[in-house]
């Protein structure tokens, strides 16, 4: 985090802890959510975008691990989520899906489909979105949904372009 600290989706634990510099578990920084957590960011507005695999949804949670914002589309196996300037939710799912969530956490406003396993999307730079899968990481143009750069190496969890 920009503190310093860190923070961290104890995923078999099923809880979000947050860290202090000395890598010691802040005590009210610290939440137990069902729905197995496997990823996190911490927004700028202070809360905490949490992602649930088995829960196959989306939370945002205020710092008392209070649930302010969901998805309400019907998810299967998210693994990662981005909140996105414009105030959508860019959620990447096991199942071969990048969708992008509008605001209000009904609404699709963007989804791309049969990918090999995604695990991680991120809006980039440019407007596309790079997404690291089982087969590598591949970078997609958000108008023809085509891939125009990729680096094949097997099961990337993560790809992150600065």
């Amino acid at each position: 985090l920009e503190n310093g600290r860190t923070l961290v989706a104890c995923t078999d634990a099923g809880m979000v802890v947050e860290l202090d510099l000395e890598g010691k578990v802040i005590k009210d920084r610290q939440w137990t959510l069902g729905g197995r957590p496997v990823h996190v960011q911490r927004l700028e507005n202070g809360r905490t975008l949490v992602t649930l695999q088995q829960g196959n949804r989306v939370v945002e949670i205020d710092e008392q691990g209070q649930e302010k914002w969901s998805t309400k589309l019907a998810l299967q196996n998210p693994f990662s989520a981005q909140r996105l300037p414009n105030g959508n939710t860019l959620v990447t799912s096991l199942t071969g899906t990048v969708v992008e969530v509008g605001p209000d956490g009904e609404r699709e406003e963007w989804k791309l489909t049969g990918l090999p396993t995604p695990y991680h999307a991120e809006r980039i730079s440019n407007g596309n979105i790079l997404v690291a899968d089982r087969t590598g990481v591949q970078e997609y143009d958000v108008e023809t949904k085509k891939s125009v750069w990729s680096l094949a190496i097997q099961h990337v969890s993560r790809a992150h372009r600065y």
